[in-house]
């Protein structure tokens, strides 16, 4: 099977996806949940890993992948609820599919972090 494609599909008022990036964990340090966008704080530069998306990102069957999806946000105002639905793109064979997941991601904000050096 060949994933070809994963986005939320449920973004709410108060964000806007920047761009969704396809990268693999062996080159971050495992799967990042939350990051920086310049790689300070302790996280790596998401930036400086290699991008998948946009190209099939094969998975064996019974085995998993190294290669996990995320997203870039901004924050354009009042968050009005979680990002939701994970909606995937693959084929297998010559056949495509789209599939949608459950899934749900909360964004609060607070004061900012601050951040050591």
């Amino acid at each position: 099977m060949e994933i070809t494609k994963a986005e939320f599909s449920q973004v709410p008022k108060g964000l806007k996806v920047i761009e969704y990036r396809a990268l693999n964990g062996n080159q971050t340090d495992g799967n990042i949940l939350f990051a920086r966008t310049d790689g300070k704080g302790g996280m790596p530069d998401l930036f400086k890993a290699r991008n998948y998306a946009g190209h099939p990102v094969k998975v064996k069957a019974k085995s998993g992948s190294d290669i996990y999806y995320v997203a870039r946000v901004k924050v354009t105002g009042q968050v009005q609820g979680a990002l939701k639905g994970c909606r995937f793109w693959y084929r297998q064979g010559s056949e495509q599919y789209q599939q949608q997941l459950e899934c749900s991601t909360i964004v609060r904000l607070g004061p900012p972090i601050q951040y050591e050096n």
